[in-house]
């Protein structure tokens, strides 16, 4: 079935051209608001979640380099070396 420009299609003739390609048409009703997971959103939330967990381990790896910096600024301070 095709449509041209001039015509609007019916209701019904939208379902019989979607059921002519295979896709459920009357099961719409049937899905429970919070049952339906995006792929995409999933996805999005999983690469969320890495960089968190990368941030995270940035912040440590330089909360220990300063420290080292600090420890050796307070021994150039005191004229100390290594």
């Amino acid at each position: 079935m095709t449509f041209d420009d001039d015509h609007e299609p019916t209701v019904e003739e939208v379902k019989e051209m979607l059921r002519g390609m295979g896709m459920p048409v009357d099961g719409w009703g049937e899905v429970q608001s919070g049952t339906v997971q995006s792929p995409f959103v999933e996805r999005q939330r999983e690469m969320l979640i890495k960089v968190r967990d990368l941030l995270q381990m940035q912040i440590q790896r330089d909360f220990e380099t300063v420290g080292e910096l600090q420890e050796k600024v307070d021994r150039l301070k005191h004229g100390g070396g290594k």
